[in-house]
């Protein structure tokens, strides 16, 4: 062994704690050897800047603008579905019953297929009423006559139930 190389050369007292050499970063915290509390606070501080610049970062780069658009509407809108992409959850249709299990049914399922396929609210309604056959039909066409002209496309899916459960469950 050469004593003059620092890297393979320690001295180990008769206690049996070995003694660094010089030029070497100091010993990890260990029982016999507790952490400089002023030290501690500085690797703290430093690590947190370095946290705060990670996630400065991260935040930066999920509200960087899209095309065409805000970041924040990208961020909070649902992305819209094709009527095509609906069409493929296979929607139930609906011809009109007397039965409120055979409509509150039609509902239920109506409700699944939003779910799987991720509808967003103001599709649900227009997307809905492509699925009703026969009465069912003609009672939503005379709705649509029945209000201010472009009110029916604005209708929500609860203002749709009310109206529809209205007239097949009652």
């Amino acid at each position: 062994m050469d004593a003059n190389n620092d890297d393979n050369f320690h001295l180990v007292p008769p206690g049996g704690d070995e003694i660094p050499p010089e030029n070497s970063q100091p010993s990890q915290p260990s029982p016999n050897n507790p952490p400089d509390q002023s030290s501690l606070i500085a690797q703290l501080l430093v690590r947190i800047q370095e946290l705060e610049g990670q996630v400065k970062k991260s935040s930066e780069s999920q509200q960087s603008p899209t095309k065409g658009g805000s970041s924040e509407a990208s961020i909070s809108k649902k992305p819209t579905i094709s009527y095509k992409v609906f069409l493929s959850c296979a929607p139930p249709k609906y011809e009109g019953s007397d039965d409120p299990i055979i409509t509150f049914s039609w509902i239920r399922e109506m409700e699944q297929t939003f779910t799987s396929c991720d509808c967003d609210e103001e599709h649900k309604v227009p997307y809905a009423v492509r699925q009703l056959k026969g009465r069912a039909l003609i009672w939503w066409n005379s709705i649509k006559v029945a209000m201010p002209k472009g009110k029916a496309d604005k209708l929500g899916w609860e203002a749709f139930l009310e109206l529809f459960q209205k007239e097949f469950c009652t």
